[in-house]
């Protein structure tokens, strides 16, 4: 998706159990400073605790967010390789059960 509203708009059309994972930019709008991807992982996460995340942010203050922070979420720093991502990816899928990710 271009932006949360398509993501949003796609998530409730198939519904967040539909979706095996989610990589989203935390400043999805370069030209501001807005943590909107952040807090479209928050307000998606708390509709659905299992929903896979993964955030992503070249910004060194990406740190500071709470769910960073604490490694509540999957954070990749940029610049990272596809590999990373890769790892990150298998890595987040393997923690659910298959047969879970499976029926998603």
């Amino acid at each position: 998706a271009g932006s949360v509203e398509e993501a949003e708009k796609y998530l409730h059309m198939r519904g967040s159990r539909n979706i095996a994972a989610v990589v989203s930019d935390i400043h999805l709008d370069p030209l501001t400073n807005q943590t909107d991807g952040y807090t479209f992982y928050l307000r998606w996460t708390a509709q659905d605790p299992d929903l896979p995340f993964i955030l992503i942010s070249g910004d060194s203050t990406a740190w500071d967010l709470p769910a960073v922070h604490s490694q509540e979420v999957c954070f990749l720093a940029k610049p990272f390789n596809f590999h990373e991502l890769l790892a990150a990816v298998r890595s987040m899928l393997a923690e659910g059960s298959a047969t879970d990710f499976l029926t998603r």
